[in-house]
Order: C-alpha cells, then structure tokens, then sequence
C-alpha cells in the first residue's frame, strides 16, 4: 500500500472514484446531488492545478482511494484571522474496503502533504447525515466548527 500524488496516467481511476462518491452522495441527499461522475477534464485541471493536488491510495498498483486537496488562504469568516490552509475537496476510499483502517493511511498523508506545505490547518465540508464519514473524520480529529443552513425558498 502507497499513496502518492496522482499524474495525468490516474484519470480513469479518479472517475470512478468521483462516481463512486457522487453516487453516494446522491443516495444521501438526492435533491443536492446528481448521481453522475464529474468530467475527465475537471480531473485533468485539477491535476495540473498548481495550487491542487490529488493524492491517491494504491494497493498492488491499483488506485483504491483519492483526495483532492486544495491550498488556500484567507479566513472562514469576515473578520477572523487569515491562515494559509488545506481544503480537502473530495475524499473517498473504495466502498469495498474499510473507510477507518484506509482512510486512517490516506489521511495521514494528508497530514504529511499540510505540513510539508506549511498549512496551518485541514478544513472540509461533509453532508451531515454521513454518519459513518462524519465518525472517521470525528477519529481523524476533525471538529465541527461551522454549519451551513439551508432553507427551500
């Protein structure tokens, strides 16, 4: 098992990871998610993205795992202090293997990845009835420390 920062050779598998997730999504909250993968160029964009990178997760050479992460700076809201932070934009391990033992190696590198960039902390949004995502961030360390409200007008 490695993980490693995908190249332009990872699309195909990063599909159907996106997919995978996507559907999962879907399944969760249909009325905000279409269950459907994202474009092959957002993937190749995102990959040649200098302020992106995807790490992926292989096991005997074969991507099981991603993580779109995104660089950024600024601050969570008017008026607090300004950090230059990790955005975790997708996370997703094949839905065949167990998300707690790795998520937990996956993750680790992205820890690995914040630091190396001199990242002050990793910040992501997950869809609240996601227990079981909700819990491996929750052991990963991760808090809530913000809601986002939605109303149907």
């Amino acid at each position: 098992m490695k993980v490693r920062i995908a190249t332009v050779e990872d699309v195909q598998a990063l599909h159907q990871l996106h997919f995978e997730l996507n559907c999962h999504r879907h399944t969760l909250q249909p009325t905000n998610f279409q269950g459907h993968s994202v474009d092959e160029e957002w993937i190749c964009e995102n990959i040649l993205n200098v302020d992106k990178d995807y790490l992926v997760l292989e096991i005997k050479d074969e991507v099981v795992g991603m993580a779109l992460l995104e660089k950024k700076e600024g601050h969570t809201v008017n008026g607090s202090v300004r950090y230059r932070y990790l955005y975790l934009c997708d996370f997703m391990i094949d839905s065949s293997l167990c998300l707690q033992k790795y998520g937990h190696e996956l993750f680790k590198e992205i820890r690995r990845y914040g630091k190396k960039n001199f990242l002050s902390y990793i910040q992501l949004n997950e869809l609240i009835n996601d227990e079981e995502r909700l819990k491996f961030f929750e052991k990963e360390q991760l808090l809530v420390t913000q809601q986002t409200l939605k109303s149907a007008i």
